[in-house]
């Protein structure tokens, strides 16, 4: 009964605010039209009650009709509309970003910001398992003013002769001669050297018909067993970010080695400790514990590659400087501490900047003034491989393509989350701004750990997600607003 009388209070209350007299008044009137009431409801005059702050004027009911939407800011939206609007919105983002992706068009950003995160990782310092004898201009120019018969060679054969020699009383693990010798050797002395150093591994470089590249031979004194190729494999930018292990040559080939240069000496350097080459059922190099998985066609920020081959992403050492370097001029006139040689890797190869430089464009310079000697190259390559076969280093490698699409998809819902904040324009840049650069710390914190992960696909998704959701915003709040404007004009 006392919900009924409640109604009767209700109903009188609103009958009277609603014909205009004030809160007060109308509160007073209901209760006295339920004095009628008393017989039957004791007390029913006390159910109507008010509780107002005596200092604060009571509105009326013209001013209550009145409040417009613009005096309640920021009004949210259905949060089930918002959610399922943010899904179909994040999830079509995703869908245009992989498409433009595989069709190549984020190539060249993708591999620019590879480039940055390689150069700046953190420096790991020099590769103690080699040395570098370099042949630079200065070296060149002794030569020739020594050994008439140097002619347009970059180390004569007294030269190489020396070199060997002095070498094999320091007892290194392995030799690896950078220099084109498809000639035979003049000085008898030297052909006894070249065939019976068992630890000297000579290139040759492998022929491409499809470009008419003929290749150069190998030398004709070293055994087919201690010969690996030369070859590089370079981006359409001319840089070399990808390592060939293996191949398998034409058969017009100048060049019989199967295995690269790099991995003959890195072979040769493990074989003492019991890791022998194989290969997986699936065709993957394997050292020791350590597989090596060949690149696909489409693998990271590439698509379409020329996958032919033994390839994996070449993992630089942190920098330019990768191992102890001596001149050859130096390491043929000075006396050398035994350590500094023994049991190690040796390379010999040019670094001079002459007419016909042997240079290649890496992450750390593509200028040719910054472009790194190609024996600077094999020994980041041989350390790369002694370095996860040995220090447990991770190769750089990618994920599967689903798991690349979910983690795009997963940076374009961040987006749709800030756009939720309903932040004004310079706030939202701002927080857009530091998101971007939490994603590219996480990207760079991956990447050192081995990972090359989608970060310019991700940042894309997020940007444009931020912004297709506030203009999605903008535009409901103010049809919305005018909904609402429109029902109170017509009220």
């Amino acid at each position: 009964m006392t919900l009924g009388v409640r109604n009767v209070g209700l109903k009188y209350f609103l009958e009277g605010f609603a014909g205009g007299e004030s809160l007060y008044q109308s509160v007073r009137q209901a209760r006295e039209r339920l004095q009628g009431l008393e017989d039957r409801f004791p007390c029913a005059t006390w159910l109507p009650v008010i509780c107002q702050n005596p200092a604060q004027i009571p509105p009326t009911w013209d001013e209550l009709r009145s409040v417009k939407t613009e005096e309640i800011p920021n009004l949210p939206l259905p949060t089930k509309r918002r959610f399922r609007t943010t899904l179909l919105s994040s999830l079509a983002i995703t869908v245009l970003v992989c498409g433009v992706r595989l069709v190549g068009l984020l190539e060249n950003p993708e591999i620019q910001a590879y480039d940055l995160m390689m150069r700046s990782r953190p420096a790991t310092g020099l590769d103690p398992r080699l040395l570098v004898i370099t042949i630079d201009d200065d070296d060149l120019a002794i030569q020739r003013k020594n050994d008439e018969s140097l002619a347009g060679a970059s180390l004569s054969e007294k030269s190489l002769n020396k070199v060997l020699a002095k070498l094999n009383q320091y007892q290194p693990r392995a030799i690896g001669l950078d220099i084109y010798r498809d000639f035979k050797a003049k000085d008898p002395d030297l052909i006894t050297r070249l065939q019976k150093t068992q630890n000297l591994i000579g290139v040759c470089k492998g022929s491409d018909g499809s470009v008419n590249i003929p290749g150069n031979s190998p030398p004709p004194e070293i055994p087919p067993g201690n010969l690996g190729f030369s070859d590089f494999i370079h981006d359409r930018d001319g840089v070399v970010r990808r390592h060939l292990l293996f191949m398998n040559q034409e058969a017009t080939s100048l060049c019989p080695a199967r295995y690269s240069f790099s991995l003959q000496l890195a072979s040769l350097y493990l074989r003492p400790l019991g890791i022998q080459t194989k290969f997986t059922p699936k065709g993957n190099l394997q050292l020791g514990k350590i597989i090596f998985p060949n690149l696909n066609s489409r693998t990271g920020g590439y698509q379409n590659i020329d996958a032919n081959g033994g390839q994996i992403l070449l993992k630089y050492r942190s920098s330019k400087q990768i191992a102890e370097q001596v001149k050859l001029t130096q390491f043929l006139s000075s006396p050398l501490d035994s350590g500094a040689i023994k049991d190690r890797i040796v390379l010999i190869g040019v670094t001079a900047k002459g007419d016909s430089p042997d240079t290649w464009p890496t992450p750390y310079g593509i200028p040719l003034d910054e472009q790194m000697p190609g024996v600077l190259v094999h020994a980041h390559m041989i350390s790369q491989i002694l370095s996860a076969v040995q220090d447990g280093q991770p190769l750089l490698q990618v994920w599967s393509l689903w798991a690349e699409v979910v983690w795009i998809w997963g940076w374009s819902l961040v987006g749709g989350v800030l756009a939720w904040r309903r932040l004004s324009l310079p706030w939202l840049a701002l927080a857009t701004g530091v998101t971007s650069g939490v994603l590219y710390g996480v990207c760079f914190g991956l990447f050192i750990s081995g990972a090359w992960v989608p970060f310019v696909p991700s940042a894309l998704s997020l940007v444009a997600m931020v912004g297709l959701m506030s203009i999605y915003n903008s535009k409901t709040e103010a049809r919305v607003g005018s909904e609402r404007n429109e029902g109170n004009e017509g009220d």
